[in-house]
């Protein structure tokens, strides 16, 4: 299932890379969603991507020992 960041969904870790990017840089309403969905887990890593050309951002959190990608 692919969701956009306004209907976050934890999807298993794929594996292309795009532009690492922190968590401060993005605007303030993808902070806000990443963290409220991340809830506790480990943010691990955020990628700023284009898909059919709309940025995409990929936070991979760490859930109960396994890499987990809210898009």
């Amino acid at each position: 299932m692919i969701t956009s960041l306004a209907c976050p969904a934890l999807l298993p870790r794929g594996g292309r890379n795009d532009q690492t990017v922190q968590l401060s840089d993005l605007p303030v309403a993808v902070q806000a969603t990443i963290k409220d969905k991340a809830g506790t887990d480990e943010i691990e890593e955020i990628e700023k991507k284009t898909e059919d050309g709309e940025i995409v951002y990929e936070a991979v959190v760490n859930r109960n020992g396994e890499e987990w990608v809210l898009k």
